[in-house]
């Protein structure tokens, strides 16, 4: 591996990055999950049911790229799609049950391996969530902030 203490912050924060998501990743794998699908299923379990494009829009992605990827999860059991009450031409997505047993399980083992790889958090957590929100705001002017109000230590 190269000598690390010479790289510059930008670099050790991808590195870190990197490797945590490596393993983080292996976790989701035991699962039978991906971070796409995990992704997902966390927004619905926050925000509750969302069409399509809304659902997309809140996860900065085109609508058409999420299409194949609800249907999978569809017809996996972990998530359902009925007919919005005030407008049965929009269909809305939301969490199965087997979706969020399957959501908590995720969350339970980045839990476990967040505890491991670094048993002290909290201040890397503060300053991490001050961070993406500075740059996010520089990225999407006029926009809420992503990181801003989203997530907890115990929900990705």
């Amino acid at each position: 591996m190269a000598d690390l203490h010479n790289q510059s912050t930008a670099r050790l924060l991808s590195t870190a990055a990197r490797l945590t998501e490596y393993r983080f990743n292996e976790e989701l794998n035991d699962l039978g999950l991906s971070h796409t699908v995990l992704t997902v299923l966390a927004e619905l379990y926050r925000f509750g049911p969302a069409s399509q494009n809304d659902l997309a829009r809140n996860l900065r992605i085109q609508p058409q790229t999420l299409g194949a990827t609800l249907r999978r999860m569809e017809s996996n059991g972990l998530l359902l799609r009925n007919p919005r009450a005030n407008d049965r031409r929009v269909m809305d997505v939301l969490l199965s049950p087997g979706g969020a047993r399957l959501l908590h399980k995720a969350r339970e083992a980045e839990n476990r391996l967040t505890n491991e790889i670094l048993p002290d958090q909290h201040r890397l957590r503060i300053s991490l969530l001050e961070l993406i929100d500075s740059l996010s705001v520089k990225r999407w002017p006029g926009q809420k902030a992503p990181a801003a109000g989203r997530g907890t230590a115990a929900n990705p």
